[in-house]
């Protein structure tokens, strides 16, 4: 996965011949302007963006003085991961033993697993590893006795340090013990589980509002109430055993704020929080969870689009364009049209025009029917070029195994990989 020896090619969806056998560093001097010079469908990340929303959460943090393990299951980008390192980031976060492997061969130097793992081969090599590389730092989440026991057993026979995260859900959700009182009794198997440390106490609080709406605020809330005190009573019985203070780690990409909040300056612990899609945002559920006059949460911008061609419009009110279920997707919503590209200039869509479902290969717009006024907006005809925003863009990308970077006038000037 190093830099070296990765070039562009016929693998990599989009990219026109002239990129084939070129790294990233070649394409800037090839004046390749999207969508003119590339295949479609072909997804690109603006440059601007990303390191506007790199600054931006940087920033925040710091004047919050917590810590950010952003989830690189977002984007699984070796370059992305590494601009993340570098503007300062905590460690990095994963939810499987897989994923924290890829993003210790890419150089992360602490990883936190979200997630309790089961998975005996990858908490073996993690073991091992740490215990090949004192300066390496693997924390994970656990929920069970079976977990505390495999971690127990793993480190037993391959050595190195794994530290727990007790991990606190909530009733209906995904993992996590559901009661404090639970929590504080797996708490106490982990101190009592030898080789086993505990590293603090950590949870996600997106799984109980999908929306910032009053009550999932509230709801959010309390969540993060429990998990301070759950926190606090780990500190006061001297529980925690890690090097530097423990942690108490919250924070998907929509709430990150209330967790900088309600658990920020703990004694004995230190706030981390694990945001992700911040990166590249988006122009659905996040951007509708965004108020940029806010000043409680850093100022984003919607870094990724896919673009694609109207192929057919077969009938009143119908077109097809060359973009489906395999190029994009649709878990948080539908994409939106935020562009129509004809003979060289941007217009904006009418407001009717809308994406109502996929193929594979293909995208169903509806269209107005009936006189358009022009003042409207522009409605799609064949041969034109759609540019397209997505919805939490986690589950796009991984349709991409190259993505292109853009700068404010289209040119493509980088790429960036994922290894899903």
């Amino acid at each position: 996965m190093t830099e070296r020896g990765w070039v562009l090619g016929w693998e990599h969806k989009g990219f026109p011949t002239a990129t084939h056998g070129r790294s990233r560093s070649e394409l800037a001097g090839l004046n390749l302007l999207v969508p003119d010079d590339v295949s479609t469908p072909f997804a690109t990340l603006r440059a601007s963006a990303l390191q506007q929303n790199l600054d931006a959460m940087a920033s925040w943090c710091r004047e919050r003085d917590v810590d950010h393990a952003p989830h690189v299951k977002t984007t699984m980008s070796p370059e992305l991961m590494q601009r993340q390192l570098e503007a300062g980031v905590w460690g990095t976060t994963a939810a499987t033993a897989w994923q924290a492997r890829v993003q210790i061969e890419l150089g992360s130097r602490r990883v936190l697993i979200a997630n309790e793992s089961l998975d005996e081969h990858g908490l073996s090599w993690l073991a091992e590893r740490t215990s090949q590389d004192a300066g390496l730092e693997v924390l994970l989440f656990v929920d069970s006795a079976p977990g505390i026991e495999l971690l127990q057993r793993v480190i037993a026979e391959h050595g190195g340090a794994l530290g727990a995260v007790v991990d606190l859900g909530v009733a209906g959700g995904r993992a996590g013990v559901r009661t404090y009182d639970e929590a504080v009794r797996l708490a106490e198997q982990v101190v009592a589980a030898e080789g086993v440390s505990l590293a603090g106490v950590g949870g996600y609080e997106g799984v109980i509002a999908s929306d910032r709406t009053p009550e999932g605020l509230t709801a959010v809330r309390d969540y993060l109430h429990e998990l301070r005190r759950l926190g606090t009573e780990m500190v006061s019985r001297g529980w925690i055993d890690r090097s530097g203070g423990g942690i108490v780690t919250a924070g998907g990409s929509l709430f990150y704020d209330l967790v900088a909040e309600e658990l920020n300056e703990l004694e004995g612990l230190r706030t981390v929080i694990r945001p992700g899609c911040y990166l590249v945002h988006d122009h659905g559920v996040y951007a509708r969870n965004t108020d940029p006059a806010d000043p409680s949460r850093p100022v984003l911008q919607a870094a990724m689009e896919v673009w694609a061609r109207v192929l057919s419009a077969p009938e009143p009110g119908l077109a097809l364009a060359d973009v489906g279920r395999r190029d994009i997707s649709s878990d948080a919503g539908m994409p939106v049209v935020l562009g129509i590209v004809r003979d060289g200039t941007r217009h904006l869509p009418h407001p009717e025009v809308a994406i109502t479902g996929f193929n594979d290969q293909h995208t169903y717009l509806s269209l107005p029917t009936g006189g358009v006024p022009s003042a409207a907006g522009t409605v799609p005809q064949v041969g034109d070029a759609l540019v397209l925003g997505i919805s939490h863009p986690c589950t796009t990308i991984d349709k991409w195994r190259a993505i292109g970077v853009v700068d404010d006038q289209g040119l493509l000037v980088d790429a960036v990989r994922t290894a899903f």
